[in-house]
């Protein structure tokens, strides 16, 4: 796998169904979107309330080396943009929906797509600075806070 440089969720080239796909780390979508559950739980939850498909939607692999708590290695999960999209609105929180906008611009440059004029406001120049610093209002609403 291959980590591209991203601001919010590191976007990276992995395999998915003998195809190299963008992908997410389904840990580290987990954490930016501050989920309750543990890990496990809550992506299992997810599979299966949700019915995404190992090999299209995401792909389960083992690290190498010793888990640093003891027992047995972490399962690890590295999921589709379009499934991590889905786990991001799902979530029904700011900061869903912030990954959700997120993913799609993504997706836009990759197509090679312009950028609605709405996300351009949103993005501003600074490409997800805005983001990246923790705000959840919107930068032209009059309203500033952080996450």
């Amino acid at each position: 796998m291959r980590r591209a440089s991203s601001k919010l969720i590191p976007i990276q080239k992995a395999q998915l169904g003998g195809s190299e796909v963008n992908a997410v780390s389904g840990r580290d979508l987990h954490a930016f979107l501050e989920v309750g559950k543990d890990f496990t739980t809550w992506i299992k939850d997810h599979v299966e309330a949700f019915s995404f498909i190992e090999g299209q939607d995401f792909e389960v692999f083992t690290e190498n080396g010793e888990n640093p708590k003891g027992g047995r290695p972490a399962k690890e999960y590295m999921t589709s943009i379009s499934m991590a999209k889905e786990l991001a609105m799902v979530q029904r929180t700011a900061k869903g929906k912030q990954a959700r906008l997120y993913f799609i611009e993504c997706e836009r440059r990759a197509t090679g797509k312009q950028t609605s004029k709405h996300l351009n406001r949103w993005l501003h120049a600074g490409e997800c600075k805005y983001w990246s610093m923790g705000y959840t209002s919107h930068p032209h609403s009059g309203r500033k806070g952080a996450a």
